[in-house]
């Protein structure tokens, strides 16, 4: 869990160094923002909405990734059935 927590501090820093380029677009600019928001928000706290369970999500994913070398989703649909809204 540690990595995780290091990499949801590390990414938001490297997204503002980014947010300080010249050549970046607004939208690029509002991405990074947001990329830096989620991952400071979801390093100590539940996901706050869809946006942030996915991501968390897939940081989830990564870290295994990186650590055993072979991980499957399963059901992402259980995992997020909090966040997704059925009209």
């Amino acid at each position: 869990m540690a990595r995780i927590s290091n990499i949801s501090f590390t990414l938001p820093r490297k997204a503002e160094e980014k947010l300080k380029e010249p050549h970046l677009s607004q939208e690029r600019k509002a991405e990074l923002e947001k990329i830096g928001d989620v991952m400071g928000h979801i390093a100590h706290n539940p996901p706050r909405d869809f946006h942030d369970a996915v991501q968390l999500i897939i940081l989830y994913h990564i870290v295994i990734q990186l650590q055993v070398g072979c991980c499957s989703f399963g059901h992402v649909d259980n995992y997020l059935l909090h966040f997704i809204i059925i009209l």
